[in-house]
């Protein structure tokens, strides 16, 4: 029985009932205040905040504060429900200065959210248009703990970006300058000098978290006010414009870090400090330091590392357990050379044969400690690489495979009867072949024998060509699986569904994405809806093909119908065509609009 979606609690209706009711009142408020003769825009400009602020004071005032957040949310959602509609409203026939002004007093309502209660403020999640405001008001969010500024709104600002001296606007640093409770920032691209100096000042006590990758303008004079953050755990700087002497500096000087996600120069640092590194830095008599860092990912300049650098990683990080590696061949790097990573939990192996390759060997050393592990171009994945794996790593909840190739002894076996079949074959050539296919079969046997169950494995996603006899033998031993992913390049049919839920009922099944299906129908889906009681998410519908829009559209109007718990949307593509619009223009309004948007 599938689960339905709960009742909205009281709450929750409340919280909804502010968002409709903002999305209704920006219209009020542009119809007072969007006049542009000169005493409607005095009006505009000394009346409009202070309504904004004694409405968010009502607010604010009136709900406790663990509803901040998600009370944000809904002012944002319902402004943006607002000034989406007088987007739409906009034609050939709008008088566009009153229409600008309308849209400003709309978008201005979003000041509601600019108070210091609040302390998390996710930029990404705000709608572009609403974006930029915010930005200009970031000095009025003095008590956040958390700020990701991926996606800023500089506005006019932006064209700052190409200074030496000015990266980012002059109010994104004053703003930090303000958020003295800062724990975690996210700001990629823009960071400079300047604003680490502001970090080291304002939050050097509380910054625990910081993420800058592709701040292409830092420079190496920033170690010093970087080592003021002390107590930094994670530290994120992909693409790094630092040199490898300042790198690893700031790797000394940051005890307390534990997090180096896109630390790809850590072999590099650790090179200049072992074996270039100044008497001031490290003296010769000294000991060489250990790091507490436990993430490794390979260089994004040369990407394969030599056996020597994977060692001196080893002896200065021992406490790595996440591990991106590239794999070339044995003349360049031993790949059992990660088996002196003790802690080792989370691989991701990239390149490699399993039948060329000691991968069966190192599967075997280090599989007890594993609970992720990714494939990425790996070859020749055989049964025997399936049941090892279940046998060695019993702790394993995650398996990814991406480009791999996989080796199917059933289909070999089949070629081989199909040969068998073909005849004209001499009487020495029927005898061998016989005994391959009873060695073969045998074999087969013998392997499927062995292998256990995945007690552990929770999450599996295949994004190679797979056959479903490789597929059906994966899910028949994954008992617990709760995400499931088959790929464009793998067939899975209704027959080899109904074979793996005789024997493993999928009753942990959350989230289900079949991304190809050339006889997946609406058999498929009454099979996961009457089996798989968990079911809470299934991506790739638009895929099967053994399924008509007519099916899929009453397949999803039952879904509403019935209150099922069940996510059954996909990502749409944005159409940026001129012409995809809300309704069907005629032939003259097209020809109007490509005059309109015509450069010649």
């Amino acid at each position: 029985m599938n689960r339905r979606l709960p009742v909205p609690s009281l709450e929750d209706i409340c919280v909804g009932r502010l968002r409709r009711y903002l999305s209704d009142h920006c219209w009020t408020v542009s119809k007072v205040y969007g006049g542009v003769e000169m005493d409607q825009i005095v009006l505009r400009e000394e009346v409009l905040p202070l309504h904004i602020a004694e409405l968010r004071c009502h607010i604010f005032e009136n709900i406790p504060w663990y509803l901040d957040e998600m009370v944000v949310n809904e002012i944002i959602s319902g402004i943006h429900e607002a000034v989406a509609t007088k987007q739409n409203q906009y034609n050939f026939n709008t008088h566009i200065p009153v229409y600008k002004t309308e849209l400003y007093c709309m978008v201005t309502m979003v000041d509601l959210i600019v108070t210091p209660r609040l302390r998390r403020l996710d930029m990404p999640n705000i709608p572009k248009i609403l974006r930029t405001h915010v930005t200009a008001r970031l000095q009025d969010f003095t008590g956040l703990q958390y700020v990701n500024m991926l996606l800023l709104g500089f506005g006019m600002d932006s064209r700052n970006s190409e200074s030496k001296e000015i990266v980012a606007p002059t109010n994104i640093i004053s703003a930090l300058r303000h958020m003295n409770l800062l724990t975690h920032l996210i700001l990629p691209t823009f960071c400079t000098n300047n604003i680490i100096r502001a970090l080291s000042i304002t939050c050097k006590d509380t910054l625990t978290r910081l993420e800058i990758d592709h701040s292409l303008r830092m420079t190496d004079a920033v170690v010093p006010d970087m080592l003021k953050l002390e107590n930094l755990r994670l530290l994120s700087m992909a693409a790094s414009p630092l040199s490898a002497e300042a790198l690893a500096i700031i790797l000394l000087g940051l005890k307390k870090l534990v997090s180096l996600p896109n630390g790809d120069f850590l072999c590099d640092s650790l090179e200049w400090l072992v074996y270039d590194s100044p008497e001031e830095v490290l003296p010769k008599e000294q000991r060489l330091p250990q790091f507490a860092i436990q993430e490794f990912c390979s260089s994004e300049d040369y990407h394969f590392h030599s056996k020597k650098q994977m060692e001196l990683v080893a002896q200065l990080c021992p406490n790595i357990a996440q591990i991106k590696f590239f794999y070339d061949s044995e003349i360049l790097c031993e790949i059992r050379t990660l088996e002196k990573f003790p802690h080792l939990q989370d691989l991701c192996l990239n390149g490699g044969d399993f039948n060329k390759d000691p991968l069966r060997p190192l599967i075997e050393n280090i599989g007890h400690q594993l609970k992720r592990l990714e494939f990425n171009h790996v070859d020749s994945i055989d049964r025997h690489a399936i049941v090892q794996m279940s046998l060695c790593c019993t702790k394993l909840q995650s398996i990814f495979f991406s480009a791999c190739s996989f080796l199917d002894y059933g289909a070999l076996h089949r070629e081989l009867f199909d040969y068998y079949h073909a005849g004209g074959l001499e009487t020495i050539e029927e005898i061998e072949l016989v005994l391959l296919l009873r060695d073969q079969e045998a074999f087969n046997t013998e392997i499927e024998g062995l292998i256990q169950p995945f007690e552990s494995l929770e999450e599996l996603k295949i994004s190679s060509q797979c056959s479903t006899s490789t597929i059906l033998f994966l899910l028949l031993h994954c008992p617990v699986i709760k995400k499931l992913f088959v790929g464009a390049n793998s067939e899975i049919t209704n027959e080899a569904l109904l074979q793996i839920l005789s024997v493993n009922p999928l009753k942990y099944l959350e989230e289900l994405e079949l991304s190809a299906g050339e006889n997946l129908s609406m058999s498929t889906l009454n099979i996961l809806l009457n089996n798989c009681s968990s079911l809470r998410r299934l991506k790739g519908l638009k895929y099967w093909k053994a399924m008509t829009d007519e099916e899929r559209e009453t397949f999803f109007l039952m879904v509403k119908k019935n209150n099922l718990d069940l996510d059954i949307s996909e990502i749409l593509p944005l159409d940026y065509s001129i012409f995809g619009n809300k309704y069907e223009m005629s032939a003259e309004s097209k020809e109007e609009y490509r005059i309109y948007f015509s450069t010649a």
